[in-house]
């Protein structure tokens, strides 16, 4: 069976629960979204969870964000050698800092990804037969280059406004 469709779920599953449990359970959090003059939330990058992730702090989400950003050029090349067929012995290490860096930058879909690929490198599976999932960590790298991009030069997105 083809690792995609599980994944899908799990990806719509772990955003879905991101979103609910730091919206409903965080109530300063929950009252500076209230007060935001405008978020964003798409399947690819999730502002209020990056807003929660940073404190609050729209600077310190934007600088989060904006570094991953700088990071994803040299995993796209990696993960594309990787899916062409050359060995990388380091790759689940190059995994685990995306990870790390996806879990402070509001990127769930990225982020479950990771995660899932983590996972299954640590339980021992070959690189070579997680093709679809490398290839959907592909596409997300490139949506979130994209999408930050047009989200990080409009500058009332990444601020929140007092009351």
């Amino acid at each position: 069976m083809e690792p995609w469709p599980t994944f899908e779920v799990l990806a719509e599953t772990v955003s879905a629960q991101l979103v609910i449990n730091h919206s409903s359970s965080d109530n300063h959090f929950s009252s500076k979204l209230a007060t935001s003059r405008q978020y964003h939330f798409s399947p690819t990058i999730n502002w209020p969870l990056a807003l929660q992730r940073a404190g609050c702090q729209a600077d310190l989400a934007h600088d989060l964000l904006c570094l991953l950003v700088k990071s994803l050029p040299q995993v796209i090349l990696r993960v594309q050698r990787l899916i062409d067929g050359f060995k990388d012995p380091d790759i689940g290490s190059l995994i685990h800092k995306l990870h790390g860096s996806t879990l402070y930058s509001g990127v769930p879909r990225l982020s479950a990804l990771c995660c899932f690929l983590e996972t299954q490198l640590q339980l021992g599976n070959h690189p070579h037969t997680l093709t679809a999932v490398w290839s959907a960590l592909l596409a997300e790298c490139h949506a979130v280059e994209h999408q930050a991009v047009l989200w990080l030069t409009q500058p009332s997105n990444s601020t929140v406004a007092t009351a």
